[in-house]
C-alpha cells in the first residue's frame, strides 16, 4: 500500500521530543486512527533518530487489545507481519533520517474500539524507553470514502489548536464539515503545507475536504 497521512510532515511546534531518548515522534507518542467499519486503513507513526549517530531501535509489543474479527498487520522499516509481531528490531537508521511503523486495520465490520502499544528504545540503550500507543476507533457508517488515503494524512490527530493539512495545492479551497455535513471553517491554502487554526471548534469528530490535482481528498480527524 502506498504511504498515507494517519509522510506526517514536520512543522514547528507539533511534533514531541522523546524525554527518554533522542527520539522525535511526529505528532507525539500517543496517536489515534479513526475509520469506517469496512474496508482497510494504514496507520503511520513516524520518528526521527536524533541520536547523533546512525542506530538501531527495538520495540516490543506491551498491550493489544483489538477485537477477534478484526485483520491487524504490522510493517517497520524492513519487513511486513500478517499479525502484530511482538518484537523485533528497525534496520538501522541513520542520524536525522526518519522511519515508521504501520499498522493496518481490517475491521471486517465490527465497530469497536482498541490500544495497541509497544515499549521502544535503541539497542544499546535497553533501559531507557518510550512507551507509544496506538488507539484505533472503528465506527459503523463510515465508508471507505470518508476514510484517510494511502497518500494523505493530517496531524497532530486528536489535534487542539492548528490542524496540519498536507498537499494542498495553493489556491484550493479546504473545507472543515461536521460529521453531519454542515460547513464550519474554510480557508484557501497558500502553499502545500497548510495549517489551520481548529481552537474554536467544538470537541468532536471533523472532516477536512479538498481537491488535489484534480483528486477529491476527505479526511477526518478528532478536535479535543
Amino acid at each position: 500500500m502506498l504511504r498515507q497521512i494517519f509522510s506526517i510532515l514536520l512543522v514547528a511546534g507539533i511534533s514531541q521530543i522523546a524525554t527518554a531518548q533522542s527520539v522525535e515522534f511526529e505528532g507525539g507518542k500517543t496517536h489515534t486512527y479513526v475509520m469506517g467499519h469496512s474496508g482497510s486503513t494504514d496507520c503511520y507513526l513516524i520518528f526521527r533518530n536524533h541520536m547523533g549517530k546512525s542506530a538501531k531501535f527495538v520495540y516490543n509489543k506491551i498491550q493489544d487489545d483489538y477485537p477477534s474479527a478484526w485483520w491487524v498487520s504490522f510493517c517497520d522499516n524492513v519487513n511486513c507481519f500478517a499479525n502484530l509481531v511482538a518484537n523485533d528490531t528497525f534496520a538501522t537508521i541513520a542520524d536525522s533520517a526518519e522511519a515508521e511503523f504501520k499498522i493496518t486495520v481490517t475491521p471486517n465490520g465490527k465497530a469497536d474500539t482498541a490500544t495497541v502499544k509497544y515499549e521502544f528504545y535503541e539497542e544499546a540503550t535497553p533501559n531507557v524507553k518510550d512507551t507509544l500507543t496506538f488507539i484505533f476507533v472503528v465506527q459503523w457508517g463510515a465508508g471507505s470514502q470518508d476514510l484517510v488515503t494511502s497518500t494523505y494524512r493530517v496531524y497532530p490527530n486528536p489535534v487542539s489548536d492548528q490542524l496540519h493539512v498536507p498537499f494542498a495545492t495553493p489556491g484550493t479551497k479546504v473545507y472543515i464539515t461536521s460529521l453531519t455535513g454542515d460547513y464550519v471553517k474554510e480557508i484557501t491554502a497558500a502553499d502545500t503545507k497548510t495549517n489551520i487554526m481548529v481552537s474554536d471548534l467544538q470537541a468532536g469528530f471533523y472532516f477536512v475536504s479538498y481537491m488535489n490535482n484534480g483528486v477529491p481528498v476527505k479526511l477526518r480527524f478528532l478536535k479535543n
